[in-house]
């Protein structure tokens, strides 16, 4: 359905754009990051800090 893909398009947008700067977040879940071009993953169950320039 168009309409729904061009709807979260809009709503995932604005999240980006709120996102822009660095925010805290209590995140409980799997996180992951790059090391040496491998993706490392491990658990979190802590506050974290979102930076959407960063991807």
């Amino acid at each position: 359905n168009a309409s729904k893909v061009k709807a979260d398009l809009v709503k995932y947008r604005r999240k980006f754009i709120y996102l822009i700067e660095a925010y805290y977040y209590y995140y409980k879940g799997q996180a992951f990051f790059m090391h040496k071009e491998k993706l490392v993953g491990f658990s979190v169950n802590s506050r974290i800090i979102i930076n959407a320039a960063f991807f």
